[in-house]
């Protein structure tokens, strides 16, 4: 499992046009948003087993992609990918 949150930066009036194009995203849901500072925090997850086939890194590139987003900051990542040697 992968998890990834990022906030993406947004002009103050594209807040919600953002929001609302964000769950087009495989593994994407918005958290959290302040249209004020025009900040919307996202997280991504990867696909459970049989519900699809992207990678976490291909639906961060695509979220960065999306009409309106100026910037974007990883403010979090978490992975139990566990790798043996052998």
């Amino acid at each position: 499992m992968k998890i990834v949150s990022v906030v993406l930066r947004v002009a103050p009036d594209q807040a919600e046009a953002l929001a609302r194009l964000v769950p087009t995203v495989p593994g994407a849901q918005v958290q959290a948003s302040d249209a004020q500072q025009g900040k919307v925090l996202v997280t991504i997850e990867d696909c459970l087993p049989g519900a699809g086939d992207y990678a976490v890194s291909d639906s961060l590139v695509a979220v960065h992609q999306l009409p309106h987003v100026q910037g974007m900051t990883i403010a979090y990542e978490y992975s139990d990918d566990v790798q043996t040697e052998g």
